[in-house]
């Protein structure tokens, strides 16, 4: 096989799998999961959550799940290359109507096709696991 032909085989492939790779990668600007209230920002290079905010969803007296209070995460949170970012640390909670508490959590969501899947967990609370899927709304989000 030619240089020649090896060089446009190479190119080729890089121009294929360029797009596979961008996609998985988000966006500069805000995820919003509009039913359950949950904001992703990222920083100005996409390459780090700069803030999280989620809601305190807990069992009612009747069993039924209860949205009160919320979680606030104010720390950066690096994205990988593939577009998967996890944190672990100390967030500002919320319980219903009680004051700030300052509580363990965990966030693991992966950027795909203009959104964000993932899952929010907060150690020794009522706040129950998050489940969430937050689409891109661009970078200043009016509502």
């Amino acid at each position: 096989m030619s240089a020649r032909r090896v060089v446009a085989i190479a190119i080729s492939s890089l121009l294929v799998l360029a797009p596979a790779a961008w996609a998985a990668y988000p966006k500069r600007g805000t995820y919003i999961d509009v039913k359950l209230q949950v904001y992703l920002v990222t920083t100005k290079n996409a390459k780090a959550l700069k803030s999280m905010q989620f809601p305190c969803q807990y069992k009612g007296a009747d069993g039924s799940i209860v949205s009160g209070g919320g979680i606030q995460i104010s720390k950066k949170a690096k994205i990988s290359s593939s577009g998967s970012v996890s944190f672990s640390g100390k967030a500002a909670v919320y319980e219903g109507s009680s004051d700030k508490q300052i509580r363990d959590v965990t966030v693991t969501a992966k950027f795909s096709g203009g959104k964000a899947k993932g899952t929010l967990t907060v150690e020794q609370s009522p706040c129950l696991p998050v489940e969430f899927s937050a689409k891109y709304y661009g970078v200043n989000p009016q509502g």
